[in-house]
């Protein structure tokens, strides 16, 4: 089974993370990490339109796009709280989750491209290997006995970049209640759409040995 590596619990926009942070996570020559977005579902007030909306968002074009069908996890209990705050879900649960949900083997299906039929192929590793390939790898594989199907072992190299972020978006208002809330002047309410707070969490799967297997 997958191994989840540390966990970051990140408290403002899921992408600034601080440089002595991050450098832990992305080696010192450039090598594209690739993003799967996953959402948390309590079934609380207002979270339906918010998660369907979350359950099409792609990830950035910095990023590899690993995004997967199943994407939304159904927490199935009630959130925990302490003094009337959110308590953000354990490491245990959210490694739980992720395991019922099968994000790892999700995440594997799509550098694999598994086809409707069930078979799978190479193509998004060799894709993916020649588009981080600089120009010395590229004239080093296409010399090489194996030619450009060496560039599918940099595409396996970059399936251990895998990353999810995980969205838990709590106190979630529609406009109309923040404006009621915030007493806001009716010429003033010129926006739609939702309000709420998040919590974000960033996990990193370790495909080593799964992909050498």
């Amino acid at each position: 089974m997958k191994n989840v590596f540390i966990l970051i619990l990140l408290v403002a926009f899921p992408f600034l993370i601080k440089a002595q942070t991050a450098k832990n996570y992305v080696s010192s020559e450039y090598d594209r990490i690739s993003l799967t977005f996953v959402g948390l579902d309590y079934n609380e007030n207002l979270s339906e339109p918010v998660i369907q909306a979350l359950a099409k968002q792609k990830a950035p074009d910095k990023f590899y796009d690993n995004s997967i069908p199943e994407n939304i996890i159904k927490a199935g209990v009630e959130r925990d709280s302490a003094l009337g705050f959110p308590v953000p879900a354990t490491e245990q649960q959210l490694v739980k989750w992720l395991n019922d949900y099968k994000v790892g083997q999700q995440i594997l299906s799509v550098w694999f491209n598994r086809q409707p039929d069930g078979s799978f192929n190479v193509d998004k590793l060799k894709e993916r290997g020649l588009f981080n390939a600089n120009d010395n790898d590229f004239m080093v594989a296409s010399a090489s006995k194996r030619g450009e199907s060496s560039l599918m072992d940099m595409g396996l190299e970059l399936v251990n970049r895998s990353y999810v972020l995980v969205f838990d978006y709590y106190g979630i208002m529609n406009m109309a209640q923040v404006y009621q809330k915030n007493e806001t002047p009716v010429d003033k309410r010129n926006m739609n759409g939702f309000q709420s707070e998040l919590q974000t969490f960033l996990i990193k799967f370790d495909f080593n040995e799964l992909v050498a297997a």
